[in-house]
């Protein structure tokens, strides 16, 4: 697991992260950001910490881009819960991925199935009719 670092975020960009309505940092590239780090946002007043923080994972870096000066990024963020229920949402995925497949297999099967008898009546069907002619010809 990556190694949690702390990064201070204003009180306003704090619950703009809060509500979901901001996933982006535009910050000086003093810590060589990387995509999968792993940081807090830490509430800061301007004095001291309130204690609120998000945890959240780097997705995207965008540097050395037409408009970003000197040592500066702009990195795309999703929240830890977001993650995690994103990690969710694609499990239940597969296992109805998994339940999906079992069941058109099985369908298969039957499908097999009913072919198979098809072919035994009309086998049946046609023994009938042959020996239905050769009693009538008697």
């Amino acid at each position: 697991m990556k190694e949690e670092k702390a990064l201070k975020i204003l009180p306003e960009f704090f619950e703009e992260v809060e509500k979901g309505n901001k996933r982006a940092e535009l910050r000086l590239n003093d810590r060589d950001f990387k995509v999968g780090d792993i940081y807090s946002l830490s509430e800061w007043d301007g004095k001291k910490f309130t204690g609120r923080g998000i945890n959240i994972r780097i997705t995207h870096i965008l540097q050395d881009y037409k408009g970003l000066e000197g040592n500066y990024c702009m990195f795309s963020f999703v929240t830890k819960a977001e993650d995690c229920e994103k990690g969710g949402y694609q499990e239940r995925i597969s296992i109805l991925d998994r339940g999906l497949a079992q069941s058109r297999e099985a369908l298969l099967r039957a499908k097999d199935e009913i072919a198979l008898r098809d072919s035994y009546i009309a086998e049946l069907e046609t023994t009938a009719r042959v020996l239905g002619g050769m009693a009538g010809r008697r």
